[in-house]
């Protein structure tokens, strides 16, 4: 999140339950939004959490991040999402909105590949 340029607070490490709250731009027209970690998987072979929104998030879902260590050494790194305007900014924004998530989704590809 950090790389993809979103200021993230966590109350701790992160697991089912932690609260995390993310700032996307600088002050006083940042957009802040919280959600709280659902799952966490950890294996031999992967890792990775999804977070669920919280209430005065701007949309109402869920994203998953996932990285793997295939058999033939490759890592693959994956990100899953599903959402819907939750806010009035979200739901007028309409296709601006869902441009600004691919942005984002497409920032935190490249964070996870550098």
């Amino acid at each position: 999140h950090r790389a993809a340029g979103i200021t993230i607070n966590t109350g701790g490490p992160v697991e089912v339950d932690t609260h995390v709250s993310m700032r996307l731009g600088i002050p006083p027209l940042a957009l802040h939004a919280e959600c709280v970690v659902v799952e966490c998987m950890r294996d031999e072979h992967e890792v990775g959490f999804a977070y669920g929104t919280l209430p005065n998030h701007p949309e109402q879902g869920e994203e998953a991040f996932l990285v793997q260590l295939r058999g033939d050494g490759r890592v693959i790194g994956s990100i899953g999402a599903f959402s819907r305007p939750a806010s009035a900014l979200a739901r007028v924004g309409g296709p601006l909105a869902r441009l600004a998530q691919r942005a984002i989704a497409r920032r935190y590809l490249t964070a996870m590949s550098g």
